[in-house]
């Protein structure tokens, strides 16, 4: 098709380039906009499963989509957040590549943790679409984190954040879509909990550590 022609020919690289250069300037109107049209493209492009795993096995491409996140725009990083769910549900390796891509995110923007640019959407955000895209990447990452240390730790930093409140208070929305991903953060939050415990060992000091977070974060 004309799509893989045109990344052959350059135009994918041509994208990405243009996304990390202007995420490193002060952007005009006309860049959000170009911006926005540009992620979209991409998002259209991963559609066909050639350039889906060649963007997902290019480390250097997702970082330069994480980089937009600089924006401070809530349109522009849900169209972000929207390609690293696809990415984060795709493969291991997908789910991976997004994980690096937002941690040298946090430490290259100085933030508190791994998830801060993610929760300051559902926070800070107006429009549900804008709430819904951040937290059905939150969902992502927790549902391919394979180990339950890791994924308690990860909601250990949510929970430490106030994303309880936060999810609550997106509840007023009334939106389905959105009320469908809080769902799932709070269900998958108790399973969680539920599969830890039943394999708790008394004799672990990390099993016990673990445990005393749970009653004070949960």
């Amino acid at each position: 098709t004309w799509t893989i022609e045109f990344a052959r020919q350059g135009g994918l690289h041509a994208l990405l380039c243009y996304l990390e250069q202007t995420s490193n300037r002060g952007l005009t109107l006309v860049d959000a906009i170009l911006i926005n049209e540009t992620l979209q493209c991409l998002r259209a492009m991963m559609n066909i499963s050639e350039l889906f795993e060649h963007i997902a096995s290019n480390p250097q491409y997702i970082d330069s989509v994480a980089k937009v996140l600089r924006i401070p725009s809530a349109e522009v990083r849900m169209r972000v957040f929207e390609l690293l769910t696809a990415l984060c549900v795709y493969s291991n390796e997908g789910y991976q590549l997004v994980l690096h891509a937002l941690q040298d995110f946090q430490t290259s923007d100085k933030l508190s943790n791994l998830f801060a640019v993610i929760l300051e959407q559902i926070k800070s955000s107006a429009a549900s679409k804008h709430k819904w895209s951040a937290i059905a990447l939150l969902n992502s990452i927790l549902s391919s984190t394979e180990a339950i240390e890791r994924r308690l730790y990860y909601r250990n930093i949510l929970i430490s954040d106030g994303i309880i409140s936060t999810l609550e208070k997106a509840r007023d929305d009334n939106d389905v879509d959105l009320g469908v991903q809080i769902d799932t953060f709070f269900e998958d939050k108790e399973h969680d909990q539920e599969e830890f415990l039943e394999n708790f060992d008394s004799n672990d000091n990390q099993s016990i550590t673990q445990a005393i977070q749970l009653q004070v974060c949960y």
